[in-house]
């Protein structure tokens, strides 16, 4: 499609634009997530793929990933902004196709800035995501924003004769990741929500409800994470993007 500079953007050629370029912006929007090291493995870079591949076709799995979110966010906002009368004429232009991709950048880093939640905001995202996928998501959001807060508030404790707090407190210290994992993904999870919650008053009801001088339940203190702090990531090969193409950046 070459878009001339004298026409505006009617429902047609929105539609054609919309055929011409969905797949190659759903390209370029891989090719980001791969080069600042969002997609964790080859899989997921395949189901992706298959992903922006079947939008058109009104096939589109949207399950498996939290970064679909993200990657539907991209088009709309990528759409809003080409459809504005003062795209159009720049995207007539021999470097049209490169003025697009820098649309889709923009607006990739814009849908990325739109999870600079408050702390509220990330809480109840956590509690009130319908989707698994989407809910891990947010909880390594807050292990990574959160983490050192609430182990050190876990490392408190309410006070206890001298000899006991000492025998707890080592409990606590040689356990402290499993407990804060354990804060985060069971307790957090369930707890929250109240009216009056916040991350403080749950860190004070969680240790008001297991911090006894004959110890912390097994349960918690053996806790095995099912959202690691810090998801394994890594870049994307060329070879593995190859099919993928993209604008270089």
């Amino acid at each position: 499609m070459r878009l001339q500079s004298t026409e505006r953007w009617t429902e047609d050629l929105k539609e054609e634009f919309i055929r011409t370029y969905d797949r190659r912006i759903g390209q370029w929007v891989l090719h980001l997530l791969a080069q600042y090291g969002m997609i964790s493995s080859a899989k997921e870079l395949s189901a992706l793929r298959a992903h922006v591949e079947a939008r058109l076709r009104g096939a589109a799995s949207d399950s498996f990933s939290p970064l679909v979110d993200l990657i539907s966010d991209v088009y709309v906002r990528t759409y809003q902004a080409v459809f504005r009368e003062r795209t159009r004429e720049r995207l007539a232009q021999p470097d049209g196709e490169r003025y697009l991709f820098g649309i889709v950048r923009h607006q990739f880093f814009a849908a990325l800035g739109k999870d600079e939640l408050s702390e509220k905001e990330l809480l109840d995202r956590i509690v009130q995501s319908k989707r698994r996928q989407t809910q891990e998501s947010h909880l390594r959001e807050a292990k990574a924003r959160l983490w050192e807060r609430v182990r050190d508030a876990l490392l408190c404790l309410p006070v206890l004769d001298p000899e006991n707090a000492q025998l707890l407190y080592e409990r606590i210290d040689r356990h402290i990741d499993a407990i804060t994992h354990y804060f985060f993904e069971r307790f957090l999870v369930e707890r929250y929500g109240g009216a009056r919650s916040t991350l403080d008053s749950l860190l004070e009801e969680f240790r008001r409800t297991y911090y006894r001088a004959e110890g912390l339940p097994d349960e918690i203190l053996h806790y095995r994470a099912q959202v690691p702090r810090r998801p394994h990531v890594r870049l994307i090969s060329e070879h593995e993007l190859a099919s993928s193409e993209g604008v270089d950046s």
